[in-house]
């Protein structure tokens, strides 16, 4: 079944000549990765202000076809624990096996919403493959399962490029503004990971087609957004920031030792935090890097607790 174009572009053509990078793009790009799409677009320095993010999952009432009822964290965690259990490589035949094993439709709900990814083409080729070799009983609930399945992605499609166009008109309305600072600020609660994803689609696509204006404002949304979020963020968050932003070691460790006193728990979280996510990624370097890093900052907030205080005798 082929998408329907939307009547009218989401971002238009305003003063800046912006042309909007189109909502079924983006909407298709979320379905294929999630949660890891505007996380993948977006630069180092622009996670800080991810933060923001809303849940990028519709509404799970949306999700069960039951209009007024929430699914409940309980099944929410279950789901989540069940894929978390299926190992770091989820296949598609493992979640095969856990949405036929789902004790109910809440469940087979809450497993949909977060692992919509994963139910493409060739998920569905797989449920297919299996109703083909049921009878009787199995084969007319392995049916009625991929039935439901496929209410249910749709929902979530639908809701997710309902989510893309309130961005992109939200980005339209803010690029327009006279006063950005005003208008970023008026707005600063809707901004969440689809909002970012469509404003870097959109810087991208400026630049790629020359289009300098649009490019530049753009930037500047983006920048002061960066800002923002730093502000925003606790002091032991902005100083790791600072620290994971510097190529060069030496410069790193020179901006620990001139904030040795603000060193905390923050700090060293995030420093742990980012060198397992860098080995989880196949960069042992940047991980050994961030490592002897993490090992500076803690010997350092150590002295700056061990030295006498001023005034003592």
């Amino acid at each position: 079944m082929s998408e329907a174009a939307p009547s009218s572009p989401p971002f238009g053509s305003t003063e800046l000549g912006i042309d909007i990078v189109k909502i079924e793009r983006i909407s298709r790009a979320l379905a294929r990765h999630g949660r890891r799409f505007p996380l993948r677009i977006l630069t180092a320095a622009e996670d800080a202000y991810v933060r923001w993010a809303q849940a990028l999952v519709p509404n799970t009432a949306d999700i069960a076809g039951n209009p007024g009822t929430n699914l409940n964290e309980a099944e929410l965690r279950a789901a989540a624990e069940s894929l978390q259990d299926a190992g770091p490589q989820l296949t598609r035949e493992k979640l095969l096996e856990l949405v036929i094993a789902a004790p109910s439709k809440d469940r087979l709900a809450a497993l949909a919403s977060l692992a919509r990814p994963a139910m493409d083409y060739t998920f569905f080729s797989l449920l297919t493959d299996r109703i083909e070799k049921a009878a009787g009983a199995e084969k007319d609930k392995l049916t009625a399962l991929r039935a439901g399945l496929l209410e249910a992605t749709q929902r979530i499609d639908e809701a997710q490029q309902a989510h893309v166009g309130r961005a992109a008109e939200l980005l339209k309305q803010v690029a327009g503004a006279k006063d950005l600072d005003l208008a970023l600020q008026a707005v600063l609660p809707l901004v969440d990971e689809v909002f970012l994803g469509v404003l870097e689609a959109n810087l991208r696509a400026a630049r790629e087609r020359g289009d300098s204006t649009t490019a530049a404002r753009l930037a500047e949304i983006s920048s002061q957004l960066q800002a923002m979020a730093r502000e925003s963020l606790p002091p032991g968050i902005r100083l790791a920031q600072s620290v994971l932003e510097q190529e060069n070691e030496d410069e790193a460790r020179s901006i620990l030792e001139g904030a040795s006193a603000s060193i905390d728990a923050d700090v060293l979280g995030a420093l742990m935090g980012a060198a397992e996510s860098l080995e989880k990624e196949g960069d042992p370097e940047g991980a050994q890097r961030l490592r002897r890093l993490h090992r500076h900052a803690l010997g350092l907030s150590m002295r700056a607790r061990m030295a006498p205080q001023g005034g003592t005798s």
